[in-house]
């Protein structure tokens, strides 16, 4: 069920593009982990959340970026994680991003 609040929210964003979605364990608890490819420029209405994204990767003015961005969710008991890892650029070293994944603990 959350997940599906996200997706929706994310398929309304014209610049969201979601690549793919799988089932995965961390730390053998289930979660779900999605791909997004994210488009922007300074002249269009963005989230508050793309407006973080944007300052922090210092994005010049009229210039449209890319950034891909996983996105994991998962709930545990009466709590839920949504973990964020972004990166711009065309690949992902998935051998950094299994790491990076298997280091939490909850």
């Amino acid at each position: 069920m959350l997940y599906n609040l996200y997706r929706s929210s994310w398929e309304e964003d014209e610049n969201i593009s979601i690549i793919n979605s799988s089932n995965i364990k961390i730390n053998n608890i289930p979660a779900i982990v999605s791909y997004l490819n994210i488009s922007y420029n300074e002249t269009v209405n963005m989230s508050e959340e793309m407006l973080n994204i944007v300052s922090f990767l210092n994005i010049k003015p009229n210039e449209t970026k890319h950034t891909n961005s996983y996105k994991i969710i998962m709930t545990k008991e009466d709590k839920y994680y949504l973990i964020s890892y972004y990166y711009t650029g065309d690949a992902i070293n998935e051998k950094e991003f299994k790491i990076f994944i298997n280091s939490f603990k909850v």
